[in-house]
C-alpha cells in the first residue's frame, strides 16, 4: 500500500486533492522559483485522486489510443480459428481440457509449432510428463508431415530446414508455480517468447491433498502472467478420470 493509498483510506478520496508539482520540486521550491501565483494556479487545478483499479471510460479510451494493435494468433485449423473469431488474443489464458490419451500434447505441439513457424511468434512448450527430446521428436513429425517416429535421416533434414523455428521446450515433473512463472519471464525477455504452453495442470498437482485448491493456484499464476506480460498462455488439463473413458469424444 502506497502513502497515497493510506491517506485515502483514512480520510476518504472525496476529501483529498492532488496538486501536481514539477519533478523534484516541493511547495517551497515552486514559490521560490515561480512565485506564489504559480502555486495558487496549481492548487486551483488540483484533481481528485484516482481510485485504485478504477478507470473512467475516458481513461480507458486514452489507454486504447496509446496501445498498439493487439496481435491475434490464429490456429492451424481454419474451422477452429473461425470459432474463436480470428484466434486468441494476448493477455488471455486458454484452457485446453480433454480426457487422457486423446492427443492433447500432440495438438498443443502442432499449435505451438504453427505459432512459431507460420506466425513468427516464439513459443515455449513446458511439459511435466515428457522430456524435451520427446517433444522435439513429435514436432519433427509435425514439421515433416510424418505419422510415425522420425528417422535419423528425417531428423537431419528437419535440422537443416527447421532449426531456425523459434520453438523452445521445458521439462520438470515437480516444478512449482512460482518457478515456472519466473522461467516464463526469463524466456519472455531472452527469447522473445509470446506463446506459452503448460502441459498439464492436473499432472502437476498429482498426489495433492487438495487438488482443487492447488489447480486454482496454478491457474491464478498463469492468468496473472498472461495479463502482466500481454502474452498468449495455454494451460492443458484433463477432467476427473472417474466415469470418463479413454479416447471419448
Amino acid at each position: 500500500e502506497s502513502g497515497m493509498d493510506t491517506i485515502i483510506r483514512r480520510l476518504g478520496a472525496h476529501r483529498i486533492r492532488v496538486v501536481e508539482m514539477p519533478k523534484g520540486m516541493d511547495v517551497a521550491d515552486v514559490v521560490k522559483k515561480f512565485g506564489a501565483d504559480e502555486l495558487k494556479r496549481r492548487i486551483r487545478e488540483a484533481r481528485e485522486p484516482k481510485i485504485r483499479s478504477v478507470l473512467s471510460h475516458a481513461d480507458v479510451l486514452d489507454r486504447l489510443m496509446a496501445m498498439g494493435e493487439e496481435k491475434w494468433l490464429p490456429t492451424p485449423w481454419p474451422g477452429v480459428t473461425r470459432i474463436l473469431a480470428g484466434g486468441t488474443l494476448p493477455g488471455h489464458l486458454v484452457s485446453i481440457i480433454a480426457p487422457p490419451k486423446i492427443g492433447k500434447t500432440s495438438t498443443c505441439l502442432e499449435w505451438a509449432n504453427y505459432h512459431a513457424a507460420v506466425c513468427d511468434t516464439p513459443s515455449l512448450v513446458w511439459c511435466v510428463e515428457m522430456p524435451a527430446h520427446k517433444l522435439g521428436s513429435m514436432v519433427v513429425s509435425i514439421q515433416t508431415g510424418s505419422t510415425r517416429r522420425p528417422s535419423k535421416a528425417e531428423i537431419y533434414c528437419a535440422k537443416q530446414k527447421f532449426s531456425s523455428v523459434p520453438i523452445y521446450y521445458g521439462f520438470s515433473p515437480r516444478i512449482k508455480p512460482e518457478v515456472l512463472i519466473q522461467t516464463f519471464r526469463d524466456c519472455y525477455m531472452r527469447f522473445g517468447v509470446r506463446s506459452f504452453w503448460f502441459d498439464n495442470v492436473h499432472f502437476a498437482v498429482r498426489g495433492s491433498d487438495d487438488m482443487a485448491k492447488d489447480i486454482g493456484v496454478w491457474i491464478k499464476n498463469l492468468k496473472e502472467f498472461s495479463m502482466e506480460y500481454m502474452s498468449h498462455v495455454f494451460a492443458v488439463g484433463q477432467p476427473n478420470k472417474v466415469g470418463i473413458k479413454s479416447g471419448a469424444n
